[in-house]
């Protein structure tokens, strides 16, 4: 049975904070971009259980990865000065079964605990 451990969808303040105020500034044009920035993040979700990590994209059309965690080869985690302040960052996350096995994880928050629970 896969016991769901961590569930998230992309961040939008924190990842990219000046774009995101300055959308919110911009009447209807940067409230259009922030509602599309919106619907992207809410169609991408990551899940991490006991014994997989699946990257979901998309809301009308649907791709999925999935790497089972006992073929983790490597976590990259990549974050710059800001994004450390703000908790969130990107994460690499690499498969040694395939060779085109990996997820690309942009945005999310806390990544240091979602490759923490995939080290697990």
């Amino acid at each position: 049975m896969h016991a769901i451990i961590y569930q998230a969808n992309p961040v939008l303040f924190r990842n990219k904070p000046a774009s995101f105020i300055l959308c919110c500034l911009v009447p209807v044009l940067g409230w259009a971009v922030l509602l599309a920035w919106w619907i992207k993040c809410r169609g991408e979700t990551v899940t991490v259980t006991n014994t997989y990590i699946r990257q979901r994209r998309g809301i009308v059309s649907r791709t999925e990865n999935t790497i089972m965690l006992e073929h983790v080869r490597d976590v990259e985690l990549r974050q710059n000065v800001l994004q450390r302040f703000l908790d969130v960052g990107h994460l690499g996350v690499s498969s040694a079964a395939a060779v085109d096995g990996s997820i690309e994880l942009s945005g999310y928050a806390h990544p240091t605990k979602i490759r923490d629970l995939i080290y697990k």
